[in-house]
């Protein structure tokens, strides 16, 4: 049998950490005031070591009751921890909650700053009848930055902004003035925005296949192309349309392999009507054809 060696206190933090202070089995979190440990995959009467690919988190109700269904440990374990005892585990887990969200905190804050310094590249320096201007990045730009960093990621945000720099850029710009220049930008700006945010959810489109998201995609095409489009009927029809097909993945193959190529195929300026009619007739030859199959 192999003889248990302790879990050090540094290491218990990093698979807390990785973990995201979450217990893997039941999804209870450091913020829902449970005790969270940190325990083996494979049971050290098996021969588990303390390696960080056989440790996981749990918490304390999930971790005392997993037994050989779970994880595979035989041995029953029978340990009653004292009210203090867990409070105090509690109170050093807490700490150590803090101490990750710290940590992010800092690591936003310094991708942030990247952020930052690619965006006030975009923006340039530029020289004019009127001499140099660099640009920089205004108040709510800086905010609507540090919220698309959050919801999409530094990466991801980093790469939409290489993609789309393009569409910031001014050439020519020696010939022209300074309120000439601004007149340009002014223009030229919104379609940089509108184009990060676009490359931004087409990713995560693509990341996360969920029927919302589809529906999302689906509807930000029929903006652009139907003249008569009323979110408020497009919600409700589409429902009505995908309410026979009962598997969340047909659901979603249906907007990807039939709703969304069909979308992009409109000519704009169609109409609603016409572009719900076929649309229901794709519905129901979705259903026809699952039912043969």
């Amino acid at each position: 049998m192999s003889k248990r060696k302790p879990i050090g206190a540094k290491k218990r933090f990093d698979i807390l950490e990785r973990d995201n202070f979450t217990c893997k089995l039941c999804g209870a979190k450091q913020s829902d005031d449970v005790l969270l440990e940190v325990d083996h995959i494979e049971p050290v009467s098996k021969g588990g070591t303390n390696d960080i690919d056989n440790l996981v988190t749990l918490c304390y109700k999930c971790n005392r009751g997993k037994g050989a269904r779970i994880l595979g440990e035989k041995q029953a374990v029978k340990l009653e921890e004292s009210r203090v005892d867990e409070m105090h585990k509690k109170m050093q887990q807490k700490k150590d909650y803090i101490k990750y969200k710290e940590k992010l905190k800092k690591q936003e804050n310094v991708m942030h700053l990247e952020v930052m310094k690619k965006m006030t590249k975009i923006l340039g320096a530029y020289e004019t009848k009127d001499g140099y201007f660099q640009y920089t990045v205004a108040e709510k730009g800086k905010e609507w930055l540090f919220n698309l960093q959050k919801k999409y990621g530094f990466e991801d945000l980093v790469d939409a902004l290489y993609d789309c720099e393009h569409l910031a850029l001014v050439t020519d710009t020696k010939e022209m003035t300074h309120d000439e220049l601004t007149k340009v930008r002014v223009k030229k700006l919104p379609q940089f925005y509108q184009q990060v945010e676009k490359y931004l959810m087409k990713v995560q489109y693509r990341k996360k296949p969920t029927i919302g998201s589809r529906q999302r995609w689906l509807s930000g095409i029929l903006k652009r192309r139907l003249n008569d489009y009323d979110s408020w009927e497009y919600t409700k029809d589409v429902a009505y349309a995908i309410r026979d097909i009962e598997k969340r993945e047909d659901k979603i193959r249906f907007f990807d392999e039939l709703a969304i190529p069909h979308a992009e195929d409109i000519a704009k300026g169609s109409s609603y009507d016409s572009w719900y009619e076929e649309y229901m007739g794709l519905s129901n030859n979705f259903l026809k054809k699952h039912e043969n199959n």
